[in-house]
């Protein structure tokens, strides 16, 4: 076995943290829609490649305690990093280990989900095939892989301006200086490249203003790297062929449906588009697509793009929707309409009283996720207290809400699992946060919650986030940050200094009671 070689990693880290799209459960989810019997969550095995601290896989460990987690990078610093996390919170179920990819042979054992984010467009072209060569040998027979990668045409401008930053900041030894002076490049680029009239001036400052807003490793990793190979998705499907793997489907749901793309751009493609990878190498044109986040498995295993509704009836679902104004009367047929809570997620509408009834519901309960079961129930009781206009159930009332949510998962309104909540959205007496997410407050404003998300808190939040432990109490907490105010350390601005010791306290003590309510709402509270 070849000894794991200082990287470019030792010197700066890559931030360890959850990826929500590569958790097995969303992989499994997707696998059971497109008709696929992907293995059970129960005893899983799952490797992953190029794994930096563990940040990804050590939330799915300790959600997961009866299944087996492995995780393997070059860099050593990272695995160390990992191990001392690891031992902190006594994850027995999390092996982590400094080695390449290109070690890993058929006895290394057989896994049922293997994920690689991030690694197979910035290693060497012998350590993709290992990857790929890794995901048909240590692949179990009906196992996911997950592998992103760039892609072109979306690359093609960002490839670019990465030339752009490497040749400027090659000049310099030090990573730190690197950084530095391509940040100054992207500046100075910013400054005299106006965006009016100049479709090379627009794309440039789209780019530029993406960059500006990236933490110093992203930069570093990259755009410095010596090994960035974009790639068109035809060629990735290719290779992968070439190694026993089929394409199977995309991570990420609303980006393989076309739900996202005008309605006429799906009809033109389905005309010229001979097989399900020229339609989305072809999907790829249109969307400018920079990015892939690929589910690979075992020639053979074929995806039924014709979703059987009844598969989300056996699902937990939470929304990423809410009403835009309130709603009167679920039970009338008047059209409401429920905004993204982000700007990726479009409007969706509708006058059904159970879609309307089921999407307000999920709005009052987010993040929790529901069963499918548990929701009409909740919906059809809902509606049948309204007196305006009354409602009568319908045999069609779990097909409908099936259809939609399927909908909904398509544009990204919706997600899907088979997982039960491991956190609560209200504390008793003494709350207690996720062990995780307490342990990464003391170094970080981002920490993981407990649906496998990142959270970005503020400092304050920071401060209270880490007495979560259960020892205390709402009153116990209040006075324990008293302290810390008056010596500047908890920064509260929404409080001056001068007012009475008994005004402090109330004022402390509803800010902690608003805080605790929203880690609730951030799923990152257990009790």
């Amino acid at each position: 076995m070849s000894d794991p070689q200082r990287t470019s990693y030792d010197e700066v880290p890559y931030a360890s943290l959850p990826f929500p799209q590569t958790h097995p459960d969303r992989l499994w989810v997707i696998s059971r829609l497109l008709g696929h019997a992907a293995p059970s969550m129960d005893r899983c095995r799952v490797l992953e490649l190029g794994c930096a601290a563990g940040g990804n896989l050590m939330p799915m460990a300790l959600a997961m305690p009866e299944c087996t987690f492995v995780g393997i990078d070059l860099s050593t610093r990272q695995i160390s990093d990992g191990h001392e996390i690891q031992k902190k919170l006594k994850i027995e179920n999390l092996h982590l280990k400094a080695m390449s990819i290109t070690d890993i042979g058929p006895s290394f054992g057989e896994f049922d989900y293997i994920i690689a984010h991030g690694v197979y467009s910035w290693v060497p072209a012998h350590v993709q095939e290992a990857l790929l060569r890794v995901c048909n040998e240590n692949l179990s027979p009906n196992g996911v892989a997950y592998v992103s990668y760039n892609v072109h045409p979306g690359w093609q401008m960002r490839g670019m301006i990465r030339d752009m930053m490497r040749y400027h900041a090659n000049r310099f030894a030090e990573p730190a200086t690197k950084i530095g002076q391509a940040r100054a490049l992207l500046q100075f680029l910013a400054q005299v490249i106006p965006p009016e009239n100049s479709a090379y001036g627009m794309l440039l400052n789209v780019e530029l203003d993406m960059l500006s807003k990236q933490p110093d490793h992203y930069i570093l990793h990259e755009h410095l790297e010596e090994t960035n190979e974009p790639l068109y998705f035809h060629e990735f499907a290719e290779r992968a062929h070439k190694h026993g793997l089929s394409y199977f489907g995309e991570a990420v749901f609303s980006s393989m449906t076309g739900a996202l793309a005008p309605p006429e751009v799906s009809r033109l493609l389905s005309k010229v588009a001979f097989d399900i990878i020229s339609y989305e190498q072809y999907m790829d044109f249109v969307m400018n697509r920079t990015f892939r986040q690929t589910l690979l498995v075992h020639e053979g295993i074929s995806a039924n793009r014709k979703i059987d509704w009844k598969e989300v009836t056996r699902l937990r679902l939470n929304s990423n929707v809410k009403p835009m104004a309130s709603i009167s009367n679920l039970a009338s047929n008047k059209t409401e309409e429920f905004r993204g809570r982000s700007a990726s997620v479009p409007v969706m509408r509708s006058g059904e009283p159970i879609i309307k009834s089921a999407l307000t519901i999920l709005a009052e309960l987010d993040p929790m996720p529901i069963a499918f079961d548990r929701l009409l129930a909740m919906s059809k009781e809902r509606l049948c207290k309204e007196k305006d206009a009354p409602y009568e159930p319908s045999e069609n009332d779990e097909r409908r809400l099936a259809s939609i949510v399927v909908q909904a998962y398509s544009i990204g309104a919706m997600e899907l699992t088979q997982l039960p909540a491991r956190f609560v959205l209200k504390s008793k007496g003494h709350p207690i946060a996720s062990p995780l997410a307490r342990l990464q407050a003391a170094n970080s404003t981002h920490v993981a919650n407990l649906l496998h998300k990142v959270v970005v808190l503020d400092q304050p939040q920071q401060h209270i986030l880490q007495r979560l432990d259960g020892t205390q109490d709402p009153a116990n907490l209040v006075e324990s940050l008293i302290p810390l105010h008056s010596n500047g350390v908890l920064k509260l601005p929404q409080l001056a200094a001068t007012k009475s010791p008994s005004a402090l306290r109330r004022e402390i003590g509803a800010y902690v009671e608003r805080t605790v309510s929203l880690f609730g709402r951030m799923a990152l509270l257990v009790q």
